[in-house]
């Protein structure tokens, strides 16, 4: 698997346990955000209005995204009817999602009931 940030690409490998979660933290995060990392990255130019994508290289397929690849919207993307909610928040999907989604429109939703996502506030400074 390849995550993919505008202009950054992050290889990875392994598998992910159902209700596990990977922690990818940016290499100058605070400590508590470095303690739950398994893997850290110098990402300095994202600030929550890049797309990301989740991709697959064998066969080269995408599988998951946030955002709009290629659109820039602004100061950041709203999910659950939260404005800019990529920008200093935590974003967690929803148990009940089970697989991935490239349609950003339909996870991001226009509430906290349709969107894939729950939006909490920042975790660390």
């Amino acid at each position: 698997m390849v995550l993919l940030l505008q202009n950054y690409t992050l290889e990875l490998s392994g598998t992910l346990a159902p209700g596990d979660v990977y922690v990818i933290a940016n290499a100058s995060a605070v400590a508590e955000i470095l303690a739950e990392a398994d893997i850290t990255a110098t990402v300095t130019y994202f600030n929550g209005d890049d797309a990301l994508a989740l991709r697959c290289m064998n066969p080269d397929t995408i599988i998951d995204v946030i955002g709009e690849i290629g659109n820039d919207p602004g100061s950041g993307w709203a999910v659950a009817g939260v404005d800019n909610a990529t920008v200093d928040k935590t974003l967690i999907r929803k148990p009940t999602v089970t697989t991935g989604n490239t349609d950003w429109a339909a996870q991001q939703g226009t509430d906290a009931d349709d969107s894939e996502w729950i939006v909490m506030p920042r975790r660390h400074s």
